[in-house]
């Protein structure tokens, strides 16, 4: 039975912006061959601009993606809809203390 229930409520548990960065690095290992050439950084400030703080519609995020970066064709938003969902909660990047705590 569970003591504690935690909710991350807007940066409370999970650091967003380091997490993003993080998962800029997956985004770009697994699209880079379909870009041009692209630093991870530029790929974690267009993550960073499209996404608003994660309060943004996702098909408005990724549409955003598809139409910011440099694709070597274009393609529709299920792809990066789907990477998303399997690879961001896997980068996710605690809070300082969130151990403690």
């Amino acid at each position: 039975m569970p003591i504690a229930i935690l909710f991350d409520l807007d940066d409370t548990l999970v650091d967003r912006s380091r997490s993003i960065v993080r998962y800029a690095e997956r985004f770009h290992a697994d699209f880079a061959d379909r870009m041009a050439p692209l630093e991870v950084s530029a790929i974690a400030a267009a993550i960073h601009s499209a996404d608003e703080q994660g309060y943004r519609p996702r098909e408005a995020f990724f549409e955003d993606l598809l139409q910011h970066l440099p694709w070597h064709i274009p393609g529709d938003a299920q792809p990066l809809l789907a990477h998303w969902e399997a690879c961001f909660p896997g980068a996710s990047v605690a809070r300082t203390g969130l151990q403690e705590t």
